[in-house]
Formats: structure tokens, C-alpha cells, sequence
């Protein structure tokens, strides 16, 4: 059984970081709990994901919910949820505050160029590391075959 504490600064930590959409979400959901903590084995997690993508709805906010009902019950999964959502939502608040603030400065341009390619990065990892686990054969590197080059070094290429 996952200590309490332990599970709100998993999650908490989870929140904060949890960028980059859907699958920058899974995939660090999945570090912290498979591979680091070692709390759900992968096909526990395989599953739990498979399920949460047959419902309605965001996956990556059902699987945090479903992971803490799953070592917790239903407290952890109210835990794990609330706290997968609430300080994503506090942190683009201040984001959102401090763009309507600065939002036309040419440094806050550059900041936000930034962002975007660390995002980029973020999710064509989290995709290739997913792929990988829960599809066999040469399937999992297929979508990023069709993407440009790491370099972006096609014209007119923002990130150059």
C-alpha cells in the first residue's frame, strides 16, 4: 500500500509538470509509477490506459484518478485527480496573467519560442517511448518518420 504523503507529492509533482498534452502527461505518469516507484507493473498500466481511452472524455486525468483509486481507493483517487488538475490550472492562470501583462514585449516572443520547441521535444519523446512499450514490430517509430528533421532546418523554419 502507497503511502498517502507520498502519493500527493507524486501527484502534486505530476501537476506541475504535466505539459505538452495528453502523452507528455501518460508518459511521465507512467516514469513516476511504473519505472521509478514501481507501483503499477506495465500491464497493469497498459490497461489502465487502454480502458481510460475507451471512455469519454480526457485520458491522461482518468488514468492520474485511476491510478491513485488503484492504491488508494477512492481517497487516492480523488487525490490523485485533484491534484493532476489544479496546479496545471494555477500555473497557466499565472502564465495567462503575466502574457496579458508583458504579452507584447519582443523577450516574451523569444520566451514562448522557446517553450514551444521544449514542448515539441516533450512530446515526440513521450510518443516514441509509449509506442514502443505497448506496440510490437516497426510500428512505434512510423509517426515521427513523416515529421521534419531535428535540426528544422527547412526554410523559413522558426526554431533555426
Amino acid at each position: 500500500m502507497t503511502d498517502r504523503t507520498l502519493l500527493v507529492r507524486v501527484f502534486l509533482r505530476t501537476g506541475l509538470l504535466s505539459f505538452g498534452g495528453p502523452a507528455a502527461q501518460i508518459a511521465l505518469m507512467h516514469r513516476e509509477t511504473v519505472e521509478r516507484r514501481g507501483w503499477l507493473s506495465e500491464e497493469q498500466f497498459l490497461r489502465g490506459l487502454s480502458f481510460c481511452m475507451l471512455l469519454p472524455g480526457p485520458e491522461a486525468m482518468q488514468l492520474a484518478t485511476y491510478i491513485g483509486w488503484r492504491l488508494r481507493g477512492i481517497p487516492g483517487g480523488l487525490i490523485a485527480g485533484t491534484l493532476f488538475t489544479l496546479p496545471g490550472a494555477l500555473v497557466i492562470a499565472v502564465l495567462a496573467a503575466l502574457y496579458a501583462a508583458h504579452g507584447t514585449r519582443p523577450e516574451t516572443a523569444s520566451l514562448l519560442l522557446g517553450v514551444k520547441a521544449a514542448v515539441i521535444v516533450i512530446v515526440a519523446q513521450a510518443l516514441l517511448r509509449l509506442s514502443a512499450k505497448a506496440l510490437k514490430g516497426p510500428v512505434p517509430t512510423l509517426p515521427l518518420r513523416r515529421c521534419p528533421s531535428p535540426r528544422f532546418s527547412w526554410p523559413g523554419c522558426p526554431f533555426r
